[in-house]
């Protein structure tokens, strides 16, 4: 056990330390972390496929947007979601903090 434990980053001092539960959580993260690195390395393979395939490259600006909204629709979508919150916390009969 030391040693898968070894292998997903937890130290052997620290490892003595762990509970059960939290070697298993210690275990379960670094897992994850193995998925999100498979799911980065494969997306960037994707892209580069995809790229060398292509007759013209898409403008760099709209590949790097990395998911970001323009300020106004940004702006929208926060204060339409500051409205259903508070209509569902009025709706559970909960109080109005800002006062």
């Amino acid at each position: 056990m030391r040693r898968v434990a070894a292998s997903a980053g937890v130290a052997q001092a620290e490892f003595w330390e762990l509970t059960p539960r939290e070697l298993g959580l210690a275990l379960d993260g670094a897992a994850q972390r193995e998925d999100r690195d498979l799911d980065r390395l494969l997306t960037a393979a994707w892209h580069g496929a995809a790229f060398e395939r292509a007759k013209r490259l898409p403008k760099l600006d709209r590949v790097l947007r990395r998911g970001r909204l323009p300020k106004s629709r940004s702006r929208r979508s926060a204060d339409s979601l500051l409205a259903k919150v508070r209509a569902v916390n009025a709706a559970l009969g909960g109080l109005d903090m800002r006062r």
